[in-house]
């Protein structure tokens, strides 16, 4: 019979808690706690497994909940802890409540003021708003209390009041079901300031985090965020390498799964102009490489040109640098004879599109081009025949008795003498 749920003790951490490495349903992953809280959650899985579903972060966390204490996600910034946690909330139709402990600076933030009544010699206190958010909840409430491992001591001891008292200041919120998540800067500093307090670790389970490469490209595909950025994680070993990473220049971010979404906000033509912008955001050597991927990506078929030419050369304009590349791409095109022929129409519309933008060199450049593979008679034919297409069948007054080939060819002849 196969083992569903293994569960292996790697070391001792410090005093009444070891790291544990629990195997569930052919998931590895590892978590710090007590060997009370490791023994509740071995008893619960194997004697409810069969009613566990697919999705073992949710099972963790229902796990714990089931048991009474506290799930802590254990993860760098960026990799998507915040956005599991709001599925949970949904796929489950509890209310989701967020507080973002790291980013406060007192208590009176997270647990509301109390202030002095002379009348009646008590001690009054004014709630936050979202704690009464919580008591009229229509659905069971859940607070997600984000980095509380870098927010003051003060705040971290309100925190373990409401873990172990479920009270904040003199309210009680009996049915709240609270999840934790730090970002810790090694993966030893789970518990920073309280780590060695016995009754905190008794309230807690700590998961550890890592982004899933797969489930995070159907959630960015199902955005519609720009798909380029897809392509470049896909090639070779970068969604290893390159979608978790960190950076060994302190004053850079590296990357995780949250920044390469922003990234994808912007489209191909940003992107490639904003080169500067790209050296700066991403990490060295990510950020050459993710450019130079983005210039030699650069490229398109005669079918693209033919469906949708002015988007085709729109994603090219801004920079002399890409300009300079669309037209590289549309000579590499039409340095077949038979394709050249074969599209005399497409053609006069990049020639004026050349001089619309104000480079009449491509144009120039373009005719010379022409000229080396079909040679000089037959350049001028496909000169001509543009220029027949211009005139139409409608002669003016002027050239009444001049047909309109006679006057392409005329017009070809004077184009190749100006070149």
């Amino acid at each position: 019979m196969i083992r569903i749920l293994q569960i292996k003790k790697i070391r001792d951490y410090k005093k009444n808690t070891a790291i544990y490495r629990v195997v569930y349903k052919n998931k590895q992953f590892n978590i710090l706690c007590s060997p009370n809280v490791i023994k509740k959650i071995a008893n619960f899985l194997n004697k409810y497994v069969l009613n566990i579903s697919d999705n073992e972060l949710f099972d963790f966390l229902d796990t714990c909940f089931a048991v009474g204490i506290v799930p802590v996600l254990v993860g760098n910034t960026g990799i998507g802890k915040t956005e599991r946690v709001r599925q949970y909330c949904e796929k489950r139709e509890y209310e989701l409540f967020v507080q973002h402990l790291g980013q406060m600076s007192d208590v009176s933030e997270f647990a509301g003021i109390s202030y002095p009544n002379t009348k009646k010699k008590t001690l009054d206190i004014i709630m936050n708003e979202i704690w009464e958010k919580i008591k009229d909840s229509k659905k069971p409430p859940v607070l997600f209390l984000d980095e509380y491992n870098r927010s003051p001591r003060d705040i971290l001891s309100a925190v373990f009041q409401l873990l172990s008292e479920k009270r904040i200041r003199n309210e009680v919120f009996e049915n709240l079901r609270i999840i934790g998540a730090i970002n810790p800067s090694n993966n030893e500093a789970y518990m920073g300031v309280i780590e060695d307090d016995d009754a905190w670790k008794s309230r807690v389970c700590y998961i550890d985090i890592k982004a899933d490469y797969e489930e995070w490209k159907k959630w960015y595909l199902s955005k519609k965020l720009n798909p380029t950025i897809i392509k470049y994680l896909n090639i070779g070993d970068h969604k290893n390498t390159y979608f978790e990473y960190r950076a060994k220049d302190t004053y850079s971010s590296g990357t995780n799964p949250k920044r390469w979404a922003k990234l994808g906000e912007l489209s191909d033509e940003q992107l490639r102009n904003r080169e500067n912008f790209l050296r700066s955001y991403l990490p060295t050597p990510i950020n050459e490489d993710f450019i130079k991927f983005l210039n030699e990506g650069m490229t398109f078929t005669l079918k693209d040109l033919q469906d949708n030419l002015e988007k085709v050369y729109n994603d090219y304009v801004g920079t002399q640098e890409t300009e300079d590349k669309f037209y590289t791409q549309v000579v590499k095109i039409f340095s077949n004879k038979d394709v050249l022929k074969a599209n005399v129409d497409l053609l006069e519309q990049i020639l004026n599109l050349f001089k619309r933008e104000g480079r009449k060199e491509l144009a120039v450049g373009l005719t010379n081009t022409f000229k080396e593979v079909l040679g000089d008679k037959d350049t001028a034919n496909v000169i001509a025949s543009i220029h027949l297409q211009q005139i139409g069948k409608q002669q003016t007054s002027q050239h009444s008795k001049k047909s309109p080939k006679y006057l392409a060819t005329e017009y070809a002849k004077h184009h190749l003498e100006n070149l």
